[in-house]
């Protein structure tokens, strides 16, 4: 089985690689350990690393929280988004209302142009009726 590479980043030993079972963390691996560097003995280097290594994770926790900060601007950003198509689409509602009473009023026109129409017809047909019985009256 192959041991994994890690880095420490304990205040002890910062930035130091070492091997370990790539089962460690898992049940049936093994409790092997070796360091892969030599230990520092410079405490300032040492000091140095650990306060790169706090600045990071002071650097990831900010970036996390302006994650958060981030979603929450974009569910604003959404909210925002939703209440300019509430307004479009009251917009279209109010459009259709007007077609739809134009229409009504268009609907009435036709009903009644279609009872001229049929008046009008009536008439022809009188007036037909009429003329058939005068040219029958003249001509018998």
């Amino acid at each position: 089985m192959k041991a994994a590479l890690w880095i420490s980043w304990s205040d002890d030993n910062p930035g130091r690689r070492y091997y370990k079972c790539g089962r460690s963390r898992q049940h049936g691996g093994c409790d092997f350990f070796g360091w892969h560097d030599r230990e520092l003995v410079d405490d300032l280097l040492k000091q140095i690393l650990v306060d790169l290594r706090d600045e990071v994770w002071k650097l990831k926790r900010v970036n996390q929280e302006n994650g958060t900060v981030g979603e929450e601007f974009r569910k604003v950003g959404d909210a925002c988004t939703n209440y300019h198509r509430v307004e479009e689409l009251q917009t279209t509602r109010d459009r259709v209302a007007s077609m739809e009473e134009a229409i009504s009023r268009k609907d009435i026109e036709i009903v009644q142009l279609k009872k001229k129409v049929e008046h009008h017809l009536f008439l022809f047909f009188i007036a037909c009726f009429i003329t058939f019985t005068v040219y029958s009256v003249i001509h018998t």
